[in-house]
């Protein structure tokens, strides 16, 4: 059986700059992950576009749990030509605290993908040249809070098995002999998940399945039970829109289940990764019971800062099987 090192990492949208990523090198993330990056610079929408509960809520009927969030961010980052500018000097910061650096990419359409894959691989040999590792791709498929400017969605890649086909497909063309990315997608439906790990496994650029992004098209309201979680626009003058992606707390279930269903559907040196809700010492191990190689932190670490990975070690540590892991990541 492969055995994959276990990780605990902040999520992708919660670093985008220099100054991020010398922050996540004085955390304890085993990992530094940046992004997501698009092929052209986004402002992101503008308004109220962060929420999360701090108490149970009652909406609709249904109680939401603390650390519950929404957000429509949208997306915003320098554009990938300027990271580039810059990527050399946080190579060196994750290099220097012996962490490896995750780029997260997200586009919207297989031409995307492929052309960032190609300016970020142009830095390839000034990174040899300065003896630094080239860090690894991370293709998100799975971002909720993209829109265009009349407020209509982009699609969401990874509930499309074809679409999903033709980035990674792209993206080969482009990638070094050898070299491997990582793949995050959506809350995707249980029968879509058979065909997007055939595919994903059949890319063979693909080493790491990280599971999941959040509950896209959601609405929320704050602890008041009236007023809209989310309250913003994709441009000045478009419409006001309150839907954006779910996650935290009420995304753990989410993805335990496709965690569950990836280890079932993927080769066993594809390694899973669960992201969603993560918060605790039992959030982990239930991810390690589903089958995950890892966590990613998300809502946590946006919410609380970057403390909230050494914090949640610390708690770890206090437990038998939580000190084992700890050692095990150690070793």
């Amino acid at each position: 059986m492969t055995q994959h090192p276990f990780t605990i990492s902040n999520a992708a949208g919660i670093a985008r700059t220099l100054e991020d990523v010398k922050r996540l090198a004085r955390s304890a993330s085993s990992e530094i992950r940046i992004g997501s990056y698009t092929p052209q610079r986004r402002t992101g929408n503008i308004g109220e576009t962060y929420y999360m509960l701090t108490a149970d809520t009652i909406i609709n009927g249904v109680i939401i749990p603390a650390g519950t969030s929404w957000n429509a961010i949208g997306l915003t980052n320098c554009g990938i030509e300027a990271l580039a500018d810059d990527l050399h000097l946080m190579a060196q910061v994750a290099k220097d605290v012996h962490k490896p650096l995750v780029v997260s990419i997200a586009g919207f359409s297989p031409e995307d993908y492929a052309e960032m894959t190609r300016i970020l691989y142009l830095e390839e040999e000034h990174f040899l040249h300065e003896q630094l590792p080239m860090p690894t791709l991370e293709l998100n498929l799975g971002c909720p809070n993209a829109r265009h400017k009349d407020g209509t969605r982009h699609k969401i890649i990874s509930y499309y098995p074809d679409d999903t086909r033709a980035v990674l497909d792209a993206v080969a063309i482009e990638l070094p002999p050898g070299v491997t990315v990582q793949v995050k997608i959506s809350p995707v439906p249980d029968e879509t998940i058979p065909c997007l790990a055939e595919i994903i496994a059949q890319s063979g650029i693909v080493d790491t399945v990280i599971g999941v992004n959040t509950i896209p098209d959601q609405e929320g309201l704050r602890e008041d039970g009236i007023t809209p979680a989310l309250a913003y626009r994709a441009t000045e003058d478009g419409p006001l829109l309150h839907k954006g992606g779910m996650a935290g707390t009420i995304l753990k279930q989410e993805s335990l289940r496709v965690v569950r269903l990836l280890g079932r559907h993927l080769p066993m040196d594809i390694r899973t990764i669960g992201c969603g809700g993560i918060f605790k010492p039992d959030d982990v191990f239930d991810q390690i019971l589903a089958g995950a190689s890892g966590v990613q932190i998300g809502t946590n670490d946006y919410h609380h800062g970057r403390k909230v990975i050494g914090d949640l070690m610390v708690s770890m540590s206090r437990t038998p099987k939580g000190m084992a892991l700890l050692e095990k990541m150690a070793a």
